[in-house]
């Protein structure tokens, strides 16, 4: 199928689904947000997307998710957010300290035996508290072979997909009956009459508030723009972390700009955007390079994430953080940035963007650490 075809579905698909979810019960139900990651991995398994496609998914990819977090972030309540600080540091270092465990037994498990065990520890840690940039800035450090660094993505990736399912899906309902549920975020700080679901798209662009619209989408292109020329300064390895930082950063600041801040439509474009990411990063799906035929390796992968979630849990749960902070802060830290407004659209809570996306930086800028001194002390 023509690219050109393939980007229009990308493009056009989120809009029928927000048409629907104001027509069809069954929308709403699951939403829109799962509905759009289903139809992209059925594209995915389709046949139908051209072999050379990669390159422009990953394009679209990278201009995007930039744009639609100022667009997410320009309506944001301060307020709610300084309430959240606190369990929002100490869920990241819940997540942190589960991590190593599951980490150092995994290994002890599954890779003791491998020659090539303490770096895949190591690349593990790293894009479990970072991300992708972190996987690739470590396997430089350790000099990793090119072949392990490809098994390890491959099949994290091939186990993110389910895993990330999951939190979009059942997670929040599930872990709502075992962690407190009187938390810090307070009803006056949910979204009300699932407002991440009902994105009017017609109403954005009528002639009421065009104005605005091309206002609230200048200014995200702007902050896009001047945090990727500040992301050109640096280091490649650094140029992510640089990027996210500044247009969070960017995006905030003008959230005190009460102009822009009262600019309603902004969230909507924003998680619009968000809908076309998730049926594209969704139909970027593939089991052809993932090593089955290494079940260590699926083994440890899958270990390191389930039994992180688990710990979370419980330590959530003795330290008094809700299912919300505890789901996006995972999120944040083995997904990365870029899906914790995903997530928090199915929990239908946008406060949580902010500060998930604040720990998925964090992640980045610490990845490279913890990923390296893993691999060193398991060596």
């Amino acid at each position: 199928m023509n690219e050109i075809i393939i980007i229009t579905i990308y493009f056009i698909t989120p809009a029928i689904l927000i048409w629907l979810s104001n027509k069809l019960e069954i929308i709403n139900k699951v939403g829109v947000v799962v509905w759009s990651y289903l139809i992209g991995i059925i594209i995915a398994f389709s046949g139908l997307l051209p072999s050379n496609i990669l390159k422009t998914q990953e394009t679209l990819n990278t201009i995007i998710i930039p744009i639609s977090i100022p667009l997410l972030l320009f309506g944001t309540d301060i307020k709610a957010v300084r309430n959240l600080a606190g369990n929002f540091v100490k869920s990241l270092i819940i997540g942190l300290t589960s991590l190593i465990i599951s980490i150092v037994s995994g290994y002890y498990f599954f890779m003791q035996g491998s020659s090539e065990g303490n770096k895949i520890a190591g690349l593990l840690t790293g894009v479990y508290s970072g991300g992708t940039p972190n996987l690739a800035s470590i396997k430089t450090a350790l000099s990793i072979d090119s072949s392990t660094y490809i098994l390890v993505h491959s099949t994290d990736l091939f186990i993110g997909v389910f895993y990330l399912f999951f939190f979009l899906t059942i997670a929040q309902k599930l872990l709502n009956k075992f962690l407190v549920k009187d938390s810090i975020l307070g009803a006056s700080n949910n979204i009300s009459e699932n407002e991440i679901e009902q994105i009017n798209i017609v109403s954005i662009f009528s002639s009421e508030k065009l104005k605005e619209t091309i206002t609230t989408l200048a200014s995200a292109i702007a902050i896009f723009g001047v945090g990727g020329g500040l992301s050109m300064l640096f280091p490649k390895e650094y140029s992510t972390t640089v990027a996210i930082l500044s247009i969070t950063t960017f995006s905030i600041m003008l959230s005190f700009y009460k102009p822009i801040n009262k600019i309603k439509q902004s969230f909507s474009i924003g998680m619009y955007l968000i809908l076309v990411f998730s049926i594209i990063v969704s139909s970027m799906v593939s089991f052809e390079s993932i090593g089955f035929e290494t079940l260590n390796l699926l083994y440890y992968i899958t270990w390191a994430m389930i039994v992180t979630f688990i710990l979370q849990i419980i330590f959530a749960k003795i330290f008094n953080i809700n299912a919300d902070i505890t789901i996006i802060t995972a999120t944040a830290l083995s997904m990365s940035p870029p899906f914790v407004p995903v997530v928090a659209g199915a929990l239908n809570n946008k406060n949580l963007i902010f500060p998930g996306i604040t720990i998925g930086v964090i992640g980045y800028v610490t990845g490279n650490y913890l990923g390296v001194f893993m691999a060193y002390i398991l060596k």
